[in-house]
């Protein structure tokens, strides 16, 4: 029976993890063709507005979520392994975040968003686009929610599809055109663009949704009330606004100390940088149902038998990644945005290394949501992030955008050593890359075998 489950757990990585890597390499290609459009689209202060906008907008999105996209994965994954109804559930999910959107799109428009573009940012352009920003916060947040969705049915196919694979080509086909067309745009024109595409594969994902849920039959009925899921959700809120906060305060302080074309040439190079993370991101699409499942069946351990030696392979990928990034980072910042950006050259080698530690800690994270410590969670993100941000606003002044990237190393390192130990604690498994089987994979030693994904000559 243990081998049994076993090969399963494979099968499902290999089958996740080929739609997951497949869609994470186009969506990345996809992403950073839009960045060097955009490059070109935009004059430069207008590319660092753009950035403070799309940061605000992630961060509308978030408060709109209310957590819920990574409480579907949880509960959806447990209700098909305890055969429990499912629609109810979904309904409960799409509900919350309706009405969230609703109060978060008043307090935008109304209060916040003029405060962020007045006096944070001390931009008009960002004020005169404020009401199609919150529009785009909305359609982010319910195209978060459909692919986590699908993620909780385990159907990695359509979580990686709308989940920004489809989107991306999307908005990448759109701004090409743009650029063959005119040459150069405005900051509205490609937030509506961003919006309409998005708006396409909300209404495509929720159909979908709905055919795979009333698919699904004989199931006895549900044991998660509305109450149940804000239990869960709120910390998952507060963890994920505070993880916002420790991987967008770098633009924030630095739309704040520095100008809007160092905020655009800063943006533009950590969207680079976060290739080097890309395997990581991959491993937590396929791991977060099979982590949330394998809890409810008391069976992490097997789990961790193919998820670390995994996240091994994913750590010397990354490793050869930013190895690239140091000996022709420059040359490739000139080939992609223009000559303007390999001054950045430092911060790109910067960044690396900041994902680099992300990538190192492996499903940490992952791990700490989908078992119920959520609140865990949140109480080492909020200690990374006070440490990160403190840093950064020390260092801004003086060092820009090397600064507040060599702070980011400071605060992945803390959050990934708390988070790896404490998920050690309380879940009895480690989640980090294994420097012996890197060693054995350096030295010839180690072999892929029936998915065998630990097995060594």
């Amino acid at each position: 029976m243990k081998k049994t489950q076993g090969s399963l757990v494979n099968k499902h990585f290999l089958s996740g993890s080929i739609w997951a890597l497949s869609g994470k390499i186009f969506t990345t290609i996809a992403q950073l063709l839009i960045n060097a459009l955009l490059a070109h689209l935009l004059a430069p202060e207008e590319l660092g507005v753009y950035f403070l906008i799309f940061s605000v907008v992630n961060l509308a999105a978030l408060l709109i979520q209310l957590g819920m996209p990574q409480v579907a994965v949880r509960y959806i994954s447990a209700s098909l392994a305890k055969q429990t109804q499912i629609n109810q559930l979904i309904k409960y999910l799409f509900s919350f975040c309706f009405i969230s959107a609703c109060i978060v799109s008043l307090i935008f428009i109304f209060f916040a968003g003029d405060y962020l573009a007045v006096n944070t940012f001390h931009s008009e352009t960002m004020l005169d686009v404020m009401q199609l920003a919150v529009l785009w916060a909305v359609v982010l947040a319910f195209q978060a929610l459909s692919a986590e969705i699908f993620r909780g049915f385990n159907d990695i196919r359509f979580a990686t599809v709308f989940g920004g694979l489809i989107n991306s080509i999307i908005i990448s086909i759109l701004f090409a055109s743009l650029w063959v067309d005119q040459g150069h745009t405005d900051v509205s024109q490609v937030i509506i663009l961003s919006i309409a595409s998005g708006f396409g594969c909300v209404i495509t994902a929720c159909f979908l949704i709905g055919r795979k849920a009333n698919s699904i039959k004989d199931l006895t009925d549900h044991d998660n009330d509305w109450k149940t899921l804000w239990v869960v959700g709120w910390p998952i809120l507060l963890t994920n606004i505070i993880f916002f906060a420790l991987l967008q305060s770098d633009i924030w302080i630095l739309g704040i100390y520095a100008s809007k074309e160092e905020v655009g040439i800063y943006a533009s190079i950590a969207r680079l940088a976060m290739i080097i993370s890309v395997s990581l991101m991959i491993i937590n699409a396929v791991v977060s149902p099979l982590i949330a499942e394998f809890h409810a069946k008391e069976k992490l351990h097997e789990l961790e038998l193919t998820l670390r030696p995994i996240t091994s392979l994913a750590f010397l990928c990354s490793f050869f990644g930013m190895s690239f990034f140091i000996v022709f980072g420059a040359d490739t910042l000139a080939l992609l945005f223009g000559e303007k950006f390999s001054e950045g050259w430092m911060i790109l080698v910067l960044l690396s290394v900041a994902n680099l530690v992300k990538v190192f800690g492996g499903s940490c994270g992952v791990n700490l949501l989908m078992t119920g410590h959520q609140m865990a969670l949140l109480m080492i993100t909020v200690i990374s992030s006070i440490m990160t941000i403190g840093l950064s606003l020390i260092l801004v002044e003086t060092y820009r955008g090397e600064g507040i990237a060599s702070a980011l190393i400071v605060g992945f390192f803390i959050q990934n050593l708390i988070s790896v130990l404490y998920t050690k604690k309380v879940n009895g498994i480690w989640t980090h890359a294994d420097i012996g089987f890197i060693i054995n994979v350096l030295s010839g030693k180690w072999h892929l075998s029936a998915m065998g994904m630990n097995k060594f000559k």
